[in-house]
Formats: structure tokens, sequence, C-alpha cells
């Protein structure tokens, strides 16, 4: 499926850009969450400067909220997990 991102594909870049990305369906012990806010924070932040060793083409935004729209194979006990 696809999705949109915002994405840094090299190190010092200024801003994120907004990408259309593939996104595969949810693996066995995997959730499928619709993201209705996220934040970049500092650590994001030192990413996209090069400050961290990471990989340029990383997407931004690990602090999340948002829906659950499916579970893959073993998604009962993922529904404890994120009450």
């Amino acid at each position: 499926m696809k999705t949109e991102a915002w994405t840094v594909r090299a190190h010092g870049q200024a801003v994120p850009e907004r990408e259309t990305v593939n996104l595969e369906e949810p693996g066995d012990n995997e959730a499928l969450v619709r993201i209705v806010a996220t934040g970049i924070c500092g650590t994001d932040l030192h990413a996209m400067g090069g400050h961290f060793p990471t990989p340029a083409g990383v997407i931004l935004g690990h602090e999340g909220g948002g829906v659950v729209e499916a579970v893959g194979k073993n998604g009962a006990s993922l529904t404890l997990m994120l009450r």
C-alpha cells in the first residue's frame, strides 16, 4: 500500500520532504496505525543534521498518536500493549 511520509534524503537537509512511500501490510506481530498526530523532536533534528549514524532516506516523527486500522495474525496480544 502507499502512504505519505516526511523524509530526509541527505544529511544536513534543512526541511524534510513529503513523499509517497510503500508500506507493507502488518506482519504477524505488528499493527497498522493511521497516524493522526506526530512530532519531530530534538533527536530527529540531530539525525537530519547527520550528528547521529542515521542512514539517508529516514522517515522522521517517531512520537505519534493514531487509530489502529489492522493487526497481524497475533493481533490479540498487540491490543493489550496499545492500551
